[in-house]
């Protein structure tokens, strides 16, 4: 019986978990994630924080979906490393977990700027389910709410801002072609933060490199994401210097047993690197197909 550990459960990962639960029975399959949650829809976040969609309708999988697929779900976990030689993944809490396939679909994490402040009470870095609860719950107390990042993520976050009544603040970085107007926004693009300051814990404003400062208590950084592969560090995968990990066109990378997939993965070869949840899925059913092929024309692993 082959041993497949998957880390990973947003779009891509539970695709492949889905795909091998589905099409090949009596694997060993691990599925490790960071998030706490069931696997949900990340592309339907905004309309949740806008209040249009309820959180039941994010999962994708009902509570018992585990434990009916036979599949060991570990929720709420780190990977601190992969040891490729031994095939072997390490969490943080020195937990190791044998494979004989690995499926990496680790996705993006935010990074919060290195600035003063940023563990501070209503700064969130905007990335999934928790900090969309965490803005939810701070939205039923602020007025005014500061988002930072890229220009298209922001408009986002803030046209859902304004439509719950919010007076927005976007300090964004990069071009903008066409700034987003509404009488509650103030689009600055001539400054960016340096600190965010506040007594203890709490958070009350926002400094910029202008010298304004900005009274709110709620910050959302939507900046760029990075590739979740640290743990990568000690192994011999291939990674651009950003840290995506390279794969070819079945999705493996040059590590025989090991796949990537999804926004933490990139085909150098491919023109567009962009992926939106169908594409992401894609990718997971075409490792969760290959591998199903792999371990029929391998009986000793069976």
């Amino acid at each position: 019986m082959p041993k497949i550990v998957i880390i990973g459960n947003s779009a891509a990962g539970f695709s492949c978990t889905d795909t091998l639960a589905k099409l090949s029975a009596g694997n060993e399959i691990t599925v490790v994630s960071k998030d706490k949650f069931l696997p949900y829809r990340r592309d339907n976040l905004l309309e949740y924080i806008a209040g249009k969609i309820p959180e039941h309708s994010l999962y994708i999988v009902p509570k018992d979906y585990y434990s009916v697929e036979k599949i060991t779900y570990k929720a709420g976990v780190e990977v601190a490393r992969v040891d490729a030689k031994k095939q072997r993944v390490v969490l943080k809490d020195n937990t190791k977990i044998d494979y004989d396939f690995l499926i990496i679909a680790s996705g993006l994490e935010p990074e919060l700027p290195e600035l003063p402040g940023t563990s501070k009470d209503g700064v969130v870095a905007y990335s999934g389910l928790e900090e969309a609860k965490a803005i939810i719950e701070k939205l039923l107390v602020v007025n005014l709410a500061c988002c930072v990042g890229k220009a298209e993520s922001c408009f986002k976050l803030a046209k859902v801002l304004l439509d719950k009544g919010k007076e927005v603040k976007a300090i964004i970085s990069g071009t903008c072609v066409e700034p987003m107007q509404h009488e509650r926004l103030e689009v600055i693009s001539d400054a960016q933060p340096v600190e965010i300051i506040g007594e203890g814990p709490e958070l009350k404003a926002l400094k910029l490199s202008n010298g304004k400062v900005i009274g709110t208590s709620m910050i959302i950084f939507a900046s760029q994401n990075f590739p979740s592969s640290d743990f990568l560090k000690e192994t011999d995968i291939v990674r651009t210097k950003n840290g995506f990990i390279v794969v070819d066109e079945s999705m493996k990378t040059n590590i025989d047993n090991i796949f990537a997939c999804g926004a933490v993965a990139v085909n150098l070869n491919s023109g567009n690197q962009e992926k939106d949840w169908i594409d992401a899925s894609r990718e997971g059913w075409i490792i969760g197909t290959n591998l199903i092929g792999m371990i029929e024309e391998a009986p000793k692993l069976k």
